[in-house]
Parts: structure tokens; sequence; C-alpha cells
């Protein structure tokens, strides 16, 4: 640290060896919040809102409430429009319809109904949020406060860094490895069966944050 030799002061990147990391982490965390999480929450929030199965149409022209099939006048009238209807509903929906819900994602969400693991990845996504967030803040205070006073001078200025340190290493640490249990154990069990929901490109990002939550763990 030849600043605190020649010139009795700290510098932004030379005053003291807590700054490097923190610049380190904190980019790491502001990927995650600004990079990663925007992309895999809108992917996911898109099959969530996706539509579930239509109502079903019996073969010979009656509805699912048991209404007779065959029936003249306005009921007649009323199943004919409710089929152009139905059939105008599908051509409008193929532009809506993300590329992802293919035949294999229908089947595993049991035609767009069985959400569980979307919504599983949306608890977490929230919580990598938070924590992205509060690590970010943590990060840039210890790095602040980390380049004021000296190692013998001026100890008041940097006083606060203590219990930024020990929220960061304590309850951010703690709450990181939850989540990141949380979020291996619900991807690993649900891999197999939405496989096909989301584009591979989904996948590789959130294999990426559970990569960089290892890292922090460590």
């Amino acid at each position: 640290m030849p600043a605190l030799y020649l010139f009795n002061r700290r510098t932004l990147l030379a005053g003291d060896d807590l700054q490097l990391p923190s610049l380190t982490w904190g980019s790491v965390s502001a990927a995650q919040l600004f990079l990663f999480l925007p992309y895999s929450l809108y992917y996911t929030i898109e099959l969530l809102l996706s539509s579930g199965p239509l109502e079903e149409t019996n073969v010979n022209g009656g509805t699912s409430d048991n209404r007779p099939s065959g029936s003249t006048g306005e009921w007649g009238k009323a199943n004919e429009r409710s089929l152009y209807e139905i059939d105008d509903y599908f051509e409008a929906m193929e532009g809506y319809m993300p590329s992802m819900q293919s035949t294999a994602c229908s089947d595993s969400t049991s035609e767009f109904t069985d959400f569980e693991f979307p919504w599983l990845v949306l608890i977490y996504l929230i919580g990598m949020a938070i924590f992205s967030a509060s690590s970010l803040r943590s990060e840039q205070r210890i790095f602040q406060l980390s380049s004021l006073g000296t190692p013998t001078m001026d100890l008041h200025l940097r006083a606060p860094l203590k219990s930024f340190i020990e929220f960061k290493l304590s309850y951010l640490a703690g709450y990181n490895f939850l989540l990141l249990i949380f979020g291996a154990v619900v991807t690993l069990v649900f891999i197999s069966g939405y496989s096909q929901c989301f584009p591979i490109s989904w996948w590789i990002v959130l294999f990426a944050l559970l990569l960089t939550q290892g890292v922090q763990c460590l």
C-alpha cells in the first residue's frame, strides 16, 4: 500500500485490501441483479401467464355443459358461433404463444395448468433479487468506508466497516447458502420434466446464477 507511506492516506484502489474484493463481488452482484435476473424472470413470468386448456366441445356438437346436441334455433346458432370463435381464438393465439410452449412442455404442465416448477423458480428469483441488491449495497459501503482514514489515524471514519463486514459474513452468507440449496434442489428435481418449457439460454443463465452463488459462499 504505497499511498499510505507516501501520502499518509488511502486511495480508491490502493488504499485497502478490502477494496478489490468488494469491487469484484459488487460486479458479480450487479451482473446477477441487472443481467441474469431480468432475463430469467421474463421467461418464467411468460410461462406462468400461459393460457390453460380451452373449454372442451363434444364431438356431436354439444358443449361441455351437457346441452343437447343437434338442437335448432338459438342453441344451434350459438353452438355454430362458438365453433367459429374457438377457431378465431386459436388463430389469434398462434401469434402470442411463446416459442417455448411446445407439445412436450404442454405435456409436462398438463396443458399449461400445472406450474409448480415456474412458481418455485419465481420464488427463487425473487429471493435472488433481494440477496443481490443487499449484497451490492453492502459491497458499495465496504468499498467506500475502506478508503477513509489510515491504519493509525482517523479510525472513527471507518468504524461502521466492522458492522457491514459482519452483516456480509453472517446474515448475507447464510441467506445465500439457504437460497442456493433451494434453487439447486428445485432445479434438479424438475429439470427433466420442464427442459422443453424454456430455451437453452434460460437454463444456462439459471445455472450461471447457481454457480455465482456457489462461488459467493466460498
